[in-house]
């Protein structure tokens, strides 16, 4: 499908009801208002296609760019490329999609490091958000995820408002691996308090995150009670 095609379906697909909602959570036009399930549509029709990704990302446009991270081939995708991207990203939401393409790659862990350094609400997000989707990853190590805990609980009040949001969450996910480094979390939840994040015009609430992490713990130890031990 060329990029004619799917930028017709996309603004076929839209709905005036959809495009108010995401300008609420700080979309910018241009935007057709697709929804979730009518892109993953699209994602079945378009599989990997890093070629159309790059050409629906220069456009500039909300939903496209959306597809763009969703289709867009990891194994192909450089820290030029993401680069590239992340200067051009108006929303929070962007932030996380694009997030969600770096995990997949080889410099994720670098990637975060740099976002987390940064000084830039969108890209400050992105680090965060990376770290968050590695902390769910329980294959690694808690040690990569312990010397983070002092610098949220430093900096989280003093960052940009979608930076203190990722950070938040990735503090969550952090605390969520259960454990000692679970308490550690939650020491520094404590300490933290609570985390004043403007969700603008949306229902959105920001979560208690202490008994969050546990809810994110229980579950998974639910979870895994009901797994058949490997024989």
């Amino acid at each position: 499908m060329n990029i004619v095609d799917v930028m017709a379906q996309l603004e076929q697909m839209g709905t005036e009801s959809n495009r108010r909602i995401y300008r609420n959570h700080g979309a910018h036009d241009p935007i057709a208002g697709v929804s979730s399930a009518n892109l993953k549509l699209l994602v079945k029709a378009n599989k990997k296609d890093h070629a159309l990704a790059q050409a629906l990302w220069e456009t500039g446009h909300y939903d496209a760019q959306i597809l763009a991270s969703m289709i867009a081939d990891p194994a192909q995708t450089t820290e030029a490329l993401i680069d590239n991207w992340a200067q051009t990203l108006n929303s929070y939401i962007l932030a996380d999609y694009l997030a969600d393409v770096i995990v997949k790659t080889p410099f994720a862990a670098g990637k975060a490091q740099q976002g987390m350094t940064s000084e830039h609400e969108w890209v400050g997000r992105i680090g965060w958000h990376v770290v968050a989707k590695l902390a769910a990853d329980k294959t690694r190590p808690d040690h990569e995820f312990e010397p983070l805990l002092p610098v949220i609980e430093r900096d989280i009040h003093t960052q940009p408002n979608r930076t203190r949001q990722a950070m938040l969450n990735a503090l969550i996910a952090i605390g969520g691996r259960g454990g000692a480094v679970m308490e550690q979390a939650i020491s520094a939840a404590e300490r933290i308090g609570l985390v004043d994040i403007d969700h603008g015009q949306t229902d959105c609430k920001t979560p208690d995150a202490i008994p969050y992490m546990r809810r994110i713990v229980a579950h998974a130890e639910k979870k895994a009670a009901k797994t058949p031990a490997a024989s």
